[in-house]
């Protein structure tokens, strides 16, 4: 009964400071200075790590729709194909820019239209409709790609196309 007496206070005890732990923490107001660096460190690394490292590093002009394997020097990398999730995940990125940075429209209305061509013209099915989950490099389709459609390209594409 004793074992069981010390493992009920152990239980409790237990409980106790999980319960206390769970509480609200108490938060600092933050000034409207703190919220304005904030914003423009991070404006800073929209443009340096995203927009300025993506493109136009990442549109291919010789076969169509954005590369996406580089090294970490940004080196192209060897491609295993150009997939419905990346193709519209940059197209709906250059339209973003467009529609909430009209400032960058003649930078990024381009791009965007470059993507929504590859998805419209590559990857899109025109027999059954859907985008395709990928092609190769120069767009053909192999049979693997044909017979599977993963709905979550399916959305990226959507997604992409619909922002364009």
């Amino acid at each position: 009964m004793r074992a069981v007496g010390t493992l009920f206070a152990l239980v409790t005890s237990v409980a106790a400071q999980v319960s206390k732990a769970q509480e609200a923490p108490r938060y600092v107001r933050a000034s409207r200075e703190s919220y304005l660096k904030f914003a423009a460190e991070t404006e800073t690394m929209l443009h340096e790590d995203v927009l300025d490292a993506w493109f136009p590093r990442t549109i291919d002009n010789e076969h169509g729709g954005f590369n996406s394997v580089f090294s970490r020097e940004w080196k192209p990398g060897p491609s295993q194909g150009k997939f419905s999730v990346f193709q519209g995940r940059m197209t709906w990125i250059s339209s973003q820019m467009v529609a909430r940075r009209p400032e960058t429209k003649d930078r990024f209305l381009p791009v965007a239209q470059h993507g929504l061509q590859f998805l419209n013209d590559v990857l899109w099915d025109k027999q059954y409709g859907g985008f395709f989950w990928g092609v190769d490099d120069k767009g053909a389709i192999s049979p693997f790609y044909t017979e599977n459609k993963e709905m979550y390209g399916e959305s990226f594409g959507l997604h992409g196309a619909a922002a364009a």
